[in-house]
């Protein structure tokens, strides 16, 4: 067993989950922005699920800092992690970070994995279709879609079913 898998075994309500919805390895997109302008790869119903659980949970108990999330290959028991990050509680100006609240309808923030720019999956999508934003996609996101996908249009996952998947 390895040091991250030792790791990852001491936290109960862990869960991993597929962060795209997918047709095989294809990635489900979708329009956003006032206009439907921006297309951006759509996460998986039980990655939002998982993620909402979690925090709602969190913001429950006084004692809850926030949370780690990791983005990588695999199911739990061989989780290979590619992206390692975290979502505080609190907000720079504000007892609760905009990050993490209202989780259900903030899907442009989305704790960290949102649509908007500069958010994971708001600025992976602007790497990959290249919509009009206030700055050019970031070298980060664009090796991320390197890693991720073997094409772009249409975005197609380079491994099985476990892809991307998202530890919350």
């Amino acid at each position: 067993m390895t040091t991250l898998q030792a790791w990852l075994d001491n936290f109960p309500n862990l869960r991993v989950a597929p962060l795209f919805e997918v047709d095989g390895l294809t990635v489900r997109t979708h329009p956003r922005g006032s206009t439907g302008e921006r297309r951006v790869l759509t996460r998986s119903a039980e990655f939002d699920s998982a993620m909402i659980d979690l925090v709602e949970a969190g913001l429950k108990d006084d004692r809850w800092q926030g949370l780690v999330y990791l983005m990588g290959w695999g199911e739990r028991a061989a989780f290979v992690p590619l992206y390692i990050g975290k979502a505080e509680k609190r907000g720079k100006s504000q007892t609760i970070s905009a990050n993490l609240k209202n989780l259900r309808s903030n899907h442009g923030f989305f704790a960290r994995w949102g649509y908007n720019t500069d958010y994971h999956v708001g600025d992976l999508s602007h790497a990959i279709f290249e919509w009009t934003a206030y700055r050019p996609p970031t070298k980060k996101y664009r090796r991320w879609a390197e890693v991720l996908f073997a094409s772009y249009d249409p975005p197609v996952l380079r491994a099985g079913d476990d892809a991307a998947a998202a530890v919350v």
